[in-house]
C-alpha cells in the first residue's frame, strides 16, 4: 500500500479554515470524521487507493493537535517532553496503557487526548509514519522513543 503525502497533508490540512479545523477537532472517535464534511476535502485529495482509508482517517484525526517542527522528535519523543513544571507532561503510566489498548479506534482516541494534553511539537513525516502504520509494532516504537527521550536522572513516586 502507498504510503500519502504527509508533507501535503499536513500543508492541506493547515490551509483549512478555522471553522473546519474547529469542526475536525470535535470528532471524539476516528470513525465521528465520516460524518463531517470537512474530513471528505482532505480525505478525498490524499486517497489514491481504496486500502489507504483507516490510515488516512487515523492521519486526519490527530492532525489538528500536531504541531510540526522539521527534522524535530518522534512521536514518543515528543509525548515524553517536560512540563514547566520540570515532569514530563505525559505520564509513562498512560503511554503504557495506550500501547495494550487492542482496538485500533479505542487507541487513537486515546492518542489524540494525550496529544491535546501535551500540545507537544513534532516531526510530523516522522509521526505521520507511526499514526499511518499504527498497530504493535508502531506502538512499542512510540514506547521506546518516550523511554528513551526521558532524562536520565528521573525520581520515581
Amino acid at each position: 500500500m502507498m504510503e500519502p503525502d504527509f508533507q501535503l497533508l499536513y500543508e492541506d490540512f493547515q490551509q483549512l479554515d478555522s471553522t473546519r479545523k474547529s469542526l475536525l477537532k470535535r470528532s471524539v472517535k476516528p470513525l465521528d470524521l465520516w460524518e463531517i464534511p470537512a474530513f471528505y476535502g482532505l480525505y478525498r485529495k490524499h486517497r489514491k487507493e481504496p486500502a489507504q482509508r483507516n490510515g488516512l482517517l487515523r492521519l486526519i484525526f490527530c492532525l489538528p493537535f500536531i504541531k510540526h517542527q522539521p527534522e524535530g522528535k518522534t512521536l514518543g519523543a515528543a509525548l515524553a517532553e517536560m512540563g514547566s513544571d520540570g515532569r514530563t507532561k505525559i505520564n509513562e503510566k498512560r503511554l503504557i496503557q495506550l500501547s495494550r489498548i487492542e482496538d485500533n479506534s479505542q487507541a487513537m482516541a486515546q492518542l489524540r487526548r494525550l496529544l491535546k494534553h501535551a500540545e507537544p511539537s513534532m516531526d510530523w513525516l516522522k509521526a505521520g509514519k507511526s499514526i499511518w502504520y499504527w498497530g504493535k509494532i508502531s506502538k512499542r516504537q512510540m514506547l521506546e522513543d518516550y523511554f528513551l527521550a526521558l532524562p536520565l536522572k528521573t525520581k520515581s513516586k
